[in-house]
């Protein structure tokens, strides 16, 4: 089972390993932001952490730049298909593609605020519950420990 560690500098329990998927179709454009936020996530709230972007058949880049992004940034995974399969088998891919205890999935169009994200990873036990942040945005976080994705 996935571990909180103790981190005293941060006052917070941190994930011992968090990997955050992002299935995209056709998010060029938002892509670099998704990243970026998912990265500064997954620095803040585990000791380690990877971000797998899957690319769901696009059509406008999403892929290539993807790909560019993983060159610079070694914590960065790409999982392609060659087609568009779906939101559902995109999820299905991410998940089956992380490596860390923990998987956080969450869109990578930037419709949802990821704000929150940490503060759902510091109570692993609310798995499968999708909070309302103070902002009343609807966070789509799901925070599954290792039982649950079979790591």
């Amino acid at each position: 089972m996935g571990q909180l560690v103790d981190e005293p500098t941060l006052g917070v329990a941190l994930l011992a390993g968090l990997s955050i998927v992002l299935p995209c179709h056709n998010e060029a454009d938002n892509l670099v932001a998704s990243v970026g936020a998912a990265g500064l996530a997954g620095r803040a709230f585990a000791m380690a952490h990877e971000i797998v972007v899957v690319d769901d058949g696009s059509i406008d880049g999403t892929g290539r730049l993807a790909r560019e992004l993983a060159g610079e940034m070694p914590e960065l995974r790409v999982v392609t298909h060659e087609r568009n399969r779906g939101y559902g088998a995109a999820v299905r891919s991410g998940i089956a593609a992380a490596t860390m205890p923990y998987v956080l999935l969450t869109d990578g169009d930037l419709q949802f605020d990821n704000e929150f994200a940490p503060t759902f990873a510091r109570t692993p036990a609310a798995v499968g519950a999708l909070p309302v942040t103070p902002t009343g945005h609807r966070a789509n976080v799901i925070l599954f420990p290792e039982i649950l994705t079979a790591k």
